[in-house]
């Protein structure tokens, strides 16, 4: 963020909506993070059945 620390506690003492929408940010950043790894999981075990399946297929 471009704010200071200072500055940016300023801004939450003053405003809660503000505190809140701050914690909603956080929040849905680290959420995006676990989904991120999960769906990378996914990603690359289903490009292994999908080469698994291929092979067999071929066979």
């Amino acid at each position: 963020m471009f704010v200071n620390g200072g500055h940016l506690a300023a801004l939450t003492d003053k405003d809660p909506l503000y505190n809140n929408f701050l914690s909603l940010c956080f929040f849905l950043m680290h959420t995006f993070r676990c989904y991120q790894t999960v769906c990378s999981k996914l990603i690359s075990n289903f490009d292994e059945l999908k080469i698994s399946g291929a092979s067999h297929v071929s066979r």
